[in-house]
């Protein structure tokens, strides 16, 4: 499973979240998106159970900032990818 951080146009905002494919992820959210995302983090992780844990715990991390979903307004923190 691979967890990603996206950046919908030039300043956020900013997806955390997992998924198996992320092409077909990235294609999925692309269409009904009027700004390009762009892929600013990924890594991938063998165990979905532990892929789902982490990515829990970093969105966790900007709950603050939440807009909806998996999505948050706030500049991400690439390091938090170096503690997985």
């Amino acid at each position: 499973m691979i967890i990603y951080i996206l950046r919908s146009g030039k300043s956020g905002p900013y997806r955390i979240d997992s998924c198996r494919d992320l092409e077909v992820e990235l294609e999925r959210l692309q269409e009904g998106c009027p700004y390009k995302l762009e892929v600013i983090a990924k890594i991938q992780i063998a165990c979905d159970r532990e892929a789902l844990e982490v990515a829990g715990k970093m969105r966790a991390q900007y709950w603050g900032k939440k807009i909806r979903g998996s999505w948050f307004n706030h500049d991400i923190d690439l390091s938090l990818l170096s503690n997985v």
